[in-house]
């Protein structure tokens, strides 16, 4: 995240930061959050968001951690099918990698056991920490600060990280710049034009608006591309259905909150909500792989390399 970002900034700008579109539709959200979708390109910003200083504080959350626990090994089974086989290929020994939003290193991880050279960034102290721990080295900075050399590094990596960042143009030119020629970028972004988020509207659990700034859809990832110097190599979408299970849980524990039942009650309940459902998930197999396929799943993987 941009520790310098302003939530005022750029609300009252009529037109789309993409395609330059001035035709929006709104979403109004509970906690008093707003949502601009361009109608041109699919492109979304959030135009009226909680104190800067909240977003920070998600990150401090302990059950952020744990869920980010759960989840590694589903990423790194999803990392195994769609990571794209020309990086496979492409790499020489050596090769610098650079995630942005490490996160707790996951990634690095997962690259630095495959050849690559990792270095982690985040803006988080206590997760530059824990990337530390893991063997990776990590820096505590934004991309706009990135301690490296232009034209040293051979793959810069925004998985999750994207959607944080306010301008991601400026981003985006920044990584231009520190990447070598032909260098590779690799995005992993939620997509708001996906079928989830059209039939779950503001109940949609990635528009996140606390901390992600902006939305993008396919049309609107591939515009902002080229206009950063980069060509769009691959595109896929990717169904994470853990985080639907995770949406009927934290339901199910409001709804016994609500209820005043004791917490015993919630958690020995919770495996006879898991079972149907991963049983459902199990059965919607096949329509999850023609999902992706359809550039309409919950998530986008996105591959660029530099132009020229």
């Amino acid at each position: 995240m941009d520790s310098e970002w302003d939530p005022n900034e750029k609300r009252n700008d009529p037109r789309c930061q993409i395609c330059g579109g001035s035709c929006f539709r709104d979403k109004e959200f509970r906690n008093g959050a707003r949502l601009r979708l361009c109608r041109a390109c699919g492109f979304g910003e959030t135009i009226l968001a909680p104190e800067a200083d909240s977003a920070r504080a998600i990150y401090e959350d302990p059950a952020v951690t744990q869920r980010w626990t759960r989840l590694e090994e589903i990423r790194r089974r999803e990392w195994e099918r769609f990571f794209p086989d020309g990086l496979r290929e492409g790499r020489k020994p050596g090769d610098w990698h650079v995630d942005v939003g490490a996160g707790h290193g996951d990634f690095c991880l997962w690259m630095t056991q495959r050849g690559w050279t990792s270095l982690g960034m985040d803006l988080t102290p206590r997760f530059a920490q824990r990337v530390r721990e893991r063997g990776i080295p990590c820096v505590v900075a934004s991309m706009l600060d990135l301690p490296i050399c232009p034209g040293k590094v051979s793959l810069i990596s925004f998985m999750d990280t994207l959607e944080h960042v306010f301008d991601p143009g400026k981003v985006l030119r920044q990584a231009r710049d520190v990447l070598r020629p032909q260098g590779c970028l690799l995005i992993r972004c939620p997509n708001a034009s996906s079928w989830s988020a059209r039939l779950l509207g503001r109940f949609w659990p990635w528009w996140s608006l606390e901390d992600h700034r902006v939305h993008f859809s396919p049309q609107s990832l591939h515009v902002l591309l080229e206009q950063t110097g980069f060509q769009c190599v691959s595109m896929r979408s990717v169904e994470e259905p853990s985080v639907y299970t995770d949406l009927a849980i934290k339901a199910f524990s409001r709804g016994c909150h609500r209820l005043g039942l004791p917490r015993r009650f919630d958690f020995g309940l919770r495996p006879l909500i898991l079972l149907p459902l991963r049983l459902l998930f199990f059965c919607l197999r096949p329509f999850q792989r023609w999902l992706e396929g359809t550039s309409r799943a919950a998530a986008l993987v996105v591959t660029g390399r530099v132009q020229g």
